[in-house]
């Protein structure tokens, strides 16, 4: 997952602002593709998610929050081709729990396209096995 981190300082002209860090597994991933293809190739789900507070877990028929809400799927994706819907909750990728939309976004992104994955999710309260072949974000563009 990518760190977030915000700075700012008292009254006497201190450093303001927003940093990021980068994990170097990540950086190193991303370089060794730019060497290799002269661009960056990553996994594409095709889903619009969101984050899962205690309360819309309650609704969803969940114990606690966490995982990645679907808000949408687009058409012809990977996740529209697995079975995947509008409301439905992700909350394992690969046997591994998504904390949150950041965590399963920050993973998808570092599997290759044509990679298939197991996604666990919850869709009114009863728990699916999926298995997802993720196409190439670069391939989907028009």
């Amino acid at each position: 997952m990518i760190a977030k981190t915000a700075i700012i300082t008292g009254g006497d002209g201190g450093n303001e602002g927003v940093g990021f860090a980068i994990p170097i597994n990540m950086a190193r991933n991303v370089m060794e593709q730019i060497v290799d293809h002269g661009k960056v190739i990553r996994g594409h789900l095709g889903v619009a998610i969101q984050s899962v507070d205690a309360d819309m877990a309650r609704a969803f028929g969940l114990n606690q929050g966490g995982g990645a809400l679907v808000a949408e799927v687009t058409p012809g994706s990977p996740a529209a081709k697995a079975g995947i819907e509008r409301g439905d909750i992700i909350l394992e990728l690969n046997g591994q729990p998504v904390s949150a939309p950041d965590d399963l976004s920050v993973h998808i992104s570092q599997y290759a396209p044509g990679t298939t994955i197991h996604l666990k999710i919850s869709r009114n309260g009863q728990m699916r096995d999926l298995d997802v072949k993720l196409a190439s974000m670069i391939g989907l563009a028009k």
